[in-house]
């Protein structure tokens, strides 16, 4: 299945600088893990290739399917979490901030400091569901 993109002209992204803007926002398939957390109710399901800050540095990056239970992970409410359980969800759209305008390629993404890469839409998502719904419903587009 080839990638969708939709342009964007209307929304922003949280970052630790704050809101900034973001060009496109692309879906495509990917396999999926849900991450849940000990001693609260945060999830987040993500590909396996997002791309984590897992500490307070904003220097060291690592893959979802690097993560480990009992590993930890920084989140901007909660500090370090400890993940309880990774599930294998299988392949499902996932979406991907195109150009985020921060230098770094970074955003916040459910809480947790994320390098750009894809995200799945969810009830905490940085995307509205109808925006979603909207990218989901589109003609496929020929990939850039």
């Amino acid at each position: 299945m080839e990638d969708k993109f939709l342009e964007n002209y209307d929304f922003e992204v949280l970052t630790k600088d704050g809101y900034k803007s973001f060009n496109k926002l692309k879906k495509t398939y990917r396999p999926t893990l849900t991450f849940t957390f000990n001693n609260c109710d945060v999830t987040i399901t993500i590909s396996t290739n997002h791309r984590f800050y897992y500490d307070d540095t904003g220097v060291n990056i690592k893959y979802a399917d690097e993560f480990k239970e009992g590993d930890w992970i920084t989140h901007e409410d909660y500090g370090f979490l400890c993940i309880n359980t990774i599930i294998d969800n299988g392949d499902k759209p996932v979406y991907d901030l195109v150009d985020v305008d921060t230098g770094n390629h970074a955003y916040i993404t459910n809480g947790f400091n994320s390098h750009n890469c894809e995200f799945q839409g969810a009830s905490n998502t940085l995307i509205p569901s109808n925006i979603l719904l909207e990218l989901n419903s589109a003609p496929e587009a020929v990939p850039t």
